[in-house]
């Protein structure tokens, strides 16, 4: 019953059932997990974290509470602790693309230029026809001034998606930056 309240983000009733459910069986960590989300869903992070903290204590090998926590943390520029859950998340599950892709975001955001070029990656690898890995991708590439594979990277994403703006503007910023005026362009026609 709660699921459905939650599936229909009728989120206070999420929080009632799963909440009822947490006190019948208190080691229900999947329990947890839900009222966590249903706070996060509400825009109460900030009581979403010990539930999630909690149903990650009791089942160790479930990586979603680790990424949201990960997520929470990030949103509000607590980096360190975003770091310590984003890799707790990869190490239960290094196969999920969307760990490899959060916390190659969060890497990028930190500068880490190089480990956020790895965790796209990986994602590509991962994910392969995925527009975003490839576009996200391509700008690490350009920040560290790695023209060649973010051109690369972009003209993936395109051709993935030949409708992908963002990807067309993106390669047109590098081109400019090759001095390769005709051809950025034409990709800044395409928009």
């Amino acid at each position: 019953m709660a699921i459905l309240y939650n599936d229909a983000k009728a989120y206070d009733s999420t929080l009632k059932y799963f909440q009822l459910a947490a006190r019948i069986d208190p080691t229900c960590s999947e329990c947890l997990y839900f009222i966590g989300l249903a706070y996060r869903a509400k825009d109460e992070a900030q009581k979403a974290i010990p539930y999630f903290m909690k149903a990650l204590e009791l089942d160790q090998k479930n990586d979603i509470p680790a990424y949201y926590l990960g997520d929470i943390y990030s949103k509000v520029d607590q980096l360190d602790s975003a770091t310590k859950y984003y890799r707790r998340a990869l190490e239960i599950n290094p196969t999920d693309d969307v760990n490899n892709n959060s916390y190659g975001l969060l890497m990028e955001r930190m500068v880490k230029l190089d480990s956020a070029i790895f965790y796209y990656k990986k994602c590509t690898e991962l994910k392969p026809p995925t527009t975003v890995y490839w576009t996200n991708l391509g700008i690490a590439y350009g920040k560290s001034e790695q023209l060649d594979a973010a051109l690369s990277a972009f003209n993936e994403a395109i051709r993935i998606d030949p409708n992908l703006a963002y990807a067309y503007s993106t390669r047109a910023e590098i081109y400019i930056r090759q001095n390769k005026y005709l051809l950025a362009a034409k990709d800044l026609e395409t928009l």
